[in-house]
């Protein structure tokens, strides 16, 4: 007799801060008594607590398309990390038929899965998005893909207004677009179109912090749209024996608490020296105490920070 409640699985994208939030929305759906049950390759399942549920993916298709043995997360990557993002793009599509004889096998209620997983449409099950970003720059973001303002502008410092009716004038410059709609359309477009055929998307945000735009892709967009909430940490204590750490703990036992600003742009972004200097610039003149925290090596030539 088959299971009267509902069996989710999820498909996170393995880069650890977006993993870290799929854990909590899984914890989250397990604390709610549904079924919950992790997908990931073998390199990620250490990871996850021991309390969820996981089924695991091969990992030779990372090796097939000329990764290093072991290069299953964006922080194996090497470096520089951008030269190979489209191959780990494409080793993660070649996930796709072990993922759907997985479903075929246990046949779950739906497909929780990463917007950066376009490839997980079409499996005979709904699929649902999981956007880990707020309402507001996804609707933003996805009328510049559609309608391409930055386009029809020459002078890359010249402020021109986003279209589509959203709730509140937003001017910016082209020079303030992130370099990812520089890219060719084509680029884009299966993510596009997987949202399309999505049954819905879940946002890592509460109704109450962005109302208007959650109701204006709620009317504007033909798919559910549910808010996450503030998603619950896993309460995984983590100790920082090694004594490297030892420095960085002192100091920050030596200031006032609620003092200090931590600052970390995930293991996905990429940030130019130009964007480090300047962030750097920001940060001595906030005249507060901060932990940056920046992967890769600090460029030399930027000095001590």
């Amino acid at each position: 007799m088959a299971s009267s409640s509902p069996r989710v699985f999820l498909l996170p994208f393995p880069a650890y801060g977006l993993m870290i939030l799929m854990v909590n929305l899984a914890s989250l759906f397990a604390s709610r008594g549904i079924d919950t049950t992790v997908i990931t390759t073998p390199r990620n399942a250490s990871f996850f607590p021991s309390h969820l549920n996981f089924l695991l993916l091969p990992s030779s298709p990372f090796t097939t398309v000329g990764l290093p043995s072991g290069c299953e997360n964006l922080a194996d990557l090497p470096q520089p990390e951008h030269q190979h993002m489209v191959t780990f793009m494409h080793a993660m599509s070649l996930l796709r038929e072990p993922l759907a004889a997985l479903l075929a096998e246990h046949s779950p209620t739906c497909l929780v899965s990463d917007y950066r997983c376009p490839w997980t449409v079409d499996m005979g099950i709904p699929r649902i998005v999981f956007q880990p970003t707020g309402v507001f720059s996804a609707a933003v973001s996805d009328i510049i893909y559609t309608y391409k303002p930055h386009k029809r502008m020459e002078d890359p410092m010249e402020q021109f207004l986003i279209p589509g009716g959203i709730p509140h004038p937003i001017c910016i410059t082209r020079s303030e677009l992130p370099g990812i709609f520089n890219l060719p359309r084509d680029a884009f477009q299966s993510t596009k179109e997987s949202l399309c055929q999505c049954l819905g998307v879940i946002f890592h945000t509460f109704y109450e912090l962005e109302p208007w735009y959650v109701d204006y892709l709620k009317e504007s967009g033909p798919k559910k749209v549910w808010c996450a909430g503030v998603l619950p940490l896993y309460k995984k204590r983590i100790e920082c024996t090694e004594a490297k750490w030892e420095p960085t703990k002192a100091w920050l036992d030596s200031k006032k608490p609620s003092s200090v600003i931590y600052l970390c742009f995930g293991s996905t972004s990429v940030l130019g020296e130009d964007q480090l200097q300047e962030i750097a610039a920001g940060l001595h003149a906030s005249n507060h105490p901060f932990l940056w925290v920046v992967k890769g090596e600090w460029p030399a030539k930027i000095g001590t920070c």
